[in-house]
């Protein structure tokens, strides 16, 4: 009787030690996913308040034939409109305009760079820097001529890795409910 009962008292905590074993990986999957999640929150907070990168939300986020006021780093402010900005991005010139036009796309190529390489090192997953990277990637989809080559030109791989994740890059969506857009890419096509 003690040996039968020796034998189940090390059953018992052997199936124990298991269950607080299988306990303790769930919850460390879930802290692991907790701290991705927190650290593209972070990415993304830090993306969206770059001055930069709201030149390039602005311009990419405009209303029909409306200017946009870009700010410089005197916290001053040019009015820009898209076939312009679109123009300094394919300029080599270092005009008025590109001066203020190009680096807004620079910062957020670096972002989407910067996205890339923390999915790559496995710090984040996709859909932790998911929004609002897609929106403004679809709408980029629909310049893919100018801004891929763009991205090209520069080398820019790992932020040309970024945007081809997204279905709206690789094929851009109809331009039939974006008025703006389906304009402006008729006149730089």
């Amino acid at each position: 009787m003690k040996d039968w009962v020796e034998m189940l008292a090390t059953g018992l905590g052997v199936l124990g030690a298991l269950i607080l074993f299988g306990y303790n990986a769930v919850t460390a999957r879930h802290e692991l996913r907790r701290k991705h999640a927190e650290s593209g929150r972070s990415l993304v907070t830090e993306m969206c308040e770059d001055r930069e990168v709201k030149n390039a939300f602005a311009l990419l986020d405009m209303e029909d034939d409306t200017e946009v006021a870009l700010k410089d780093d005197a916290g001053g402010e040019h009015a820009t409109k898209w076939e312009t900005a679109i123009h300094a991005m394919r300029d080599t010139e270092e005009s008025e305009k590109a001066i203020l036009v190009r680096p807004a796309f620079d910062a957020l190529f670096y972002y989407f760079a910067l996205f890339q390489n923390s999915i790559n090192a496995g710090l984040v997953h996709q859909s932790d820097v998911d929004y609002p990277s897609a929106y403004f990637i679809r709408i980029l989809g629909q310049y893919k001529e100018v801004f891929g080559s763009y991205v090209e030109y520069y080398e820019l791989t790992q932020a040309k890795q970024f945007l081809e994740r997204w279905p709206d890059w690789k094929q851009p969506v109809p331009v039939k409910t974006w008025p703006r857009l389906r304009r402006a890419a008729d006149k730089t096509n």
